[in-house]
């Protein structure tokens, strides 16, 4: 039981605070890119008291055990530098989906959504014992798909063109990883 829940060596996942985190996220809003990548909501700039609304809206969600919002941070730092959620969780099938993203472009590729990634993991499997988790990716984006993929998760389904972005079709990839299938390392 030495294992570490929430932090890793590159990263922490914490709760988000409204206060302080709103202003942060509400800047990643304002990037196609990021939001492109974790979202298929309609991308628009959400100021900061919007993201205030949103975060306060997750905490009283998360005390049904609806959905589970983390934010992700560096040991010793408290800049959000990404964020993580569980959401539409079935618990009589232990299934659920779920997000990740780092914000800021110049935070990528450095391990740390990859860490984060390993935390969320472990927290859906052993502490939610869930026994599926599940997300869509665009086809567009590939790095995002071969991130998965190093952690075995496999591509379910394609729903052929159904996202337009930046003005063009793109398929929505449905990819799964099942609980015997995840290695914990």
């Amino acid at each position: 039981m030495n294992t570490q829940l929430f932090k890793g060596e590159k990263v922490r996942l914490t709760a988000l605070n409204p206060d302080k985190d709103a202003e942060v996220m509400s800047a990643w809003s304002h990037d196609a890119d990021f939001l492109h990548r974790t979202t298929t909501e309609i991308a628009a700039p959400i100021p900061p008291p919007g993201y205030k609304k949103k975060i306060e809206e997750w905490m009283k969600d998360m005390d049904k055990n609806e959905v589970f919002v983390f934010g992700i941070r560096q040991p010793g730092d408290e800049r959000l530098i990404g964020m993580a959620q569980i959401y539409w969780v079935e618990w009589p099938h232990g299934a659920a989906h779920f997000t990740i993203g780092i914000g800021k472009p110049e935070d990528r590729n450095k391990g740390l959504g990859s860490e984060a990634m390993r935390l969320l993991l472990r927290y859906s499997f052993h502490e939610l014992n869930l026994h599926r988790l599940a997300t869509f990716v665009s086809s567009w984006n590939a790095d995002g798909l071969r991130f998965l993929a190093r952690f075995g998760f496999v591509e379910e389904f394609r729903r052929r063109e159904s996202l337009y972005i930046m003005g063009q079709r793109y398929d929505q990839v449905g990819v799964s990883l099942l609980k015997e299938e995840w290695h914990d390392n």
